[in-house]
């Protein structure tokens, strides 16, 4: 159980199932939901990742430069990937939720 805690918390499992039926409302294409669940997924990675950096960082003496450096760089590398999953989901629902065909024409435009 202290796995799946660890993998994917409540928040992530919310924000994971708020996604998908964002995508299903708005009909995005199947490529960007494979994406979507990719990146979860690697986020999931991530986290196990960073679990077992920490575990290891708390063995190291607390002065430590080594244990410094390594919760450093596992702590940029693991924001990096959220916010690389939350940029991709930023750019597809702009991108789905305003796209438009350049060449439809339309008759409304002006008229109230």
């Amino acid at each position: 159980m202290e796995f799946w805690r660890i993998v994917a918390p409540k928040q992530e499992q919310a924000f994971f199932g708020i996604c998908l039926l964002i995508y299903w409302l708005i009909s995005a294409a199947s490529l960007s939901g494979y994406i979507l669940g990719a990146l979860f997924l690697i986020v999931a990675a991530g986290r196990l990742v960073r679990h077992a950096v920490t575990l290891f960082a708390s063995k190291l003496p607390r002065r430590s430069q080594l244990r410094h450096y390594i919760i450093l760089c596992t702590s940029v590398a693991f924001f990096s990937l959220l916010a690389l999953r939350g940029c991709y989901l930023a750019a597809v629902i702009v991108d789905v939720g305003f796209h438009s065909d350049p060449f439809e024409v339309r008759s409304d435009i002006g008229r109230h």
